[in-house]
């Protein structure tokens, strides 16, 4: 469910975007907080986009453009930077970094993505915070960072490691999937559904009778992540091929 309060500033940044034609935009959300407003806000003279500073980004801010403004035009998302880190050991960690920046004063929601490589890592930040960082973040935990601004042409995501299993399920409702995906029973996955501990495409489901399409991307709490990457054939006795990564 999306706080009251979110939804409240979101709708007052829609509203100033059309009666002062201007581009307003969010801080970083979450994957599920922007699914759910992308769902639920009105499309209209404003134009509506997410970015998080590269391709496939989980956390990202919702821009509203108006009509006079092209969402193909990088720059309007310059409020969205990128800062890469090198440091002289290779154990730190994403807590580590996102540990480091808070304990600056700087808000969850001014953070985007952190990317976490063998001794760097590229922060996702919000623009306005780029000199302050810059200036101030030069120690995480008893080791020395060093630090500076990089384009966003520059990041090269991480490759998302997977683990590929083959199953075959009775059919594509959510229980079964579930349940092949975490390898659970129909029934814990059912009770997971009805409990809305489970998200498809970041985006609760609460019934397990519901239909899960090929490259949805599935989430149960305190089991992981995992997409359902490909929808086969059937096999002789009715039963459906499908492929399913499981993410470390």
């Amino acid at each position: 469910m999306l706080d009251p309060s979110l939804i409240a500033r979101v709708s007052d940044l829609y509203e100033r975007a059309g009666s002062k034609n201007i581009l307003t935009c969010t801080d970083f959300l979450t994957p599920s907080e922007v699914a759910l407003l992308m769902q639920k806000l009105p499309k209209g003279e404003i134009q509506i986009a997410s970015f998080g500073g590269y391709s496939d980004a989980e956390r990202q801010k919702i821009f509203f453009l108006p009509e006079y403004l092209d969402p193909e035009d990088e720059t309007v998302f310059d409020s969205v930077s990128a800062i890469k880190c090198s440091a002289s050991f290779s154990s730190l960690t994403h807590r580590d970094y996102l540990g480091a920046l808070l304990s600056l004063g700087i808000k969850r929601s001014c953070v985007g993505d952190i990317l976490v490589f063998d001794q760097e890592a590229i922060l996702i930040v919000d623009t306005k915070l780029v000199p302050f960082i810059l200036e101030n973040l030069t120690h995480i935990g008893h080791g020395g960072v060093s630090c500076k601004q990089i384009t966003l042409s520059e990041i090269t995501p991480p490759i998302q490691k997977y683990q590929e299993i083959e199953r075959t399920v009775a059919s594509l409702r959510a229980d079964s999937i579930f349940a092949a995906a975490f390898n659970i029973s129909r029934e814990k996955a059912a009770e997971l559904i009805r409990n809305e501990l489970c998200t498809v495409d970041w985006i609760p489901i609460q019934s397990p009778s519901d239909s899960i399409a090929e490259n949805a991307v599935l989430s149960a709490r305190g089991l992981g992540r995992a997409k359902l990457a490909k929808v086969g054939g059937t096999s002789k006795k009715g039963r459906i091929f499908i492929s399913v990564h499981i993410y470390e």
